[in-house]
């Protein structure tokens, strides 16, 4: 991360970890100086300069010192850096709006998004210049050395196809990138007992509807907290899940101790649309 420096002699101050590739490009730079005793570089406080400056560490992250802050050099630096950012942003929003125009969830586009912003930090080059094999690399350190799940090696990858293949146009892109096989791992389960235990504890009559709901019912939390007062069928004893995982529909048996939970908390609380709403009447939580 190379951190700019103002010496007060119309001169700007690099100091940054060794690069091969970044020395190559900052001795193109007309009167560039390298000092030995600071240990870093030097170049003229020029627009011409600066702009060369930028270009060299366009995909890295710019740290500027107080001393240039207040240049017009620095003003000039920070102008740049956040047209940058603003120009980063609407690409993002750009693949957001795609993934959302395919239906997926808003839980599904953040990681998305997440992974892609990942993946551009870890190479110094445009989105557009990186090579399949640069995302092999990509993949075996986050499988080798990061010690990354293969459910999660698998999203970066569907992240990845989706951006160059659906994005950039660069069709089979990434076919000669193999996805890990799924991991099988058995859940941890809470005996009978255990259960009891937790839910005997719970003395908010919310707080224990709400549980007694995720455990009989068998509902995640996203499909909980979305429950509205007429999903809840106390005749067929049934709950109807609305767009849960997947965005599918789906019927989940009602417990008669779940439905003996429910209605001492109706009592108290009298929700009107949803079945557990938060402080302002609203979702209690979204995913």
């Amino acid at each position: 991360m190379p951190k700019l420096y103002y010496n007060g002699a119309d001169t700007i101050m690099i100091r940054m970890p060794f690069s091969e590739q970044f020395v190559e490009q900052l001795k193109r730079i007309p009167g560039k100086a390298w000092n030995n005793e600071k240990k870093l570089w030097l170049v003229p406080c020029s627009r011409d300069s600066v702009d060369a400056l930028l270009k060299i560490f366009s995909h890295v992250t710019i740290t500027l010192d107080p001393s240039l802050i207040d240049t017009p050099a620095g003003r000039y630096i920070e102008r740049q850096l956040k047209e940058k950012e603003r120009a980063e942003e609407s690409f993002l929003s750009l693949v957001s709006r795609e993934l959302t125009l395919r239906g997926l969830s808003t839980k599904t586009i953040r990681s998305y998004v997440d992974h892609i912003k990942r993946f551009k930090k870890a190479f110094n080059k445009p989105l557009e210049q990186l090579t399949t094999e640069d995302v092999r690399q990509y993949i075996f350190k986050a499988l080798s050395q990061e010690n990354r799940s293969h459910s999660y090696v698998g999203q970066a990858i569907s992240a990845l196809k989706f951006l160059y293949e659906d994005m950039f146009g660069k069709e089979e892109f990434l076919v000669d990138v193999p996805r890990p096989k799924k991991e099988k791992k058995l859940p941890d389960i809470l005996s009978q007992q255990e259960v009891l235990d937790i839910l005997q504890v719970i003395e908010n009559p919310k707080h224990k509807a709400l549980m007694m709901m995720v455990y009989s019912s068998g509902l995640r939390v996203g499909e909980v907290v979305r429950l509205r007062i007429e999903d809840i069928d106390s005749e067929r004893m049934m709950v109807h899940v609305k767009q849960g995982k997947g965005s599918k529909d789906r019927f989940t048996m009602l417990s008669k101790q779940a439905l003996n939970c429910l209605r001492e908390y109706y009592k108290k609380f009298r929700p009107e649309v949803w079945l557990f709403p938060g402080i302002k009447g609203c979702l209690l939580y979204t995913s």
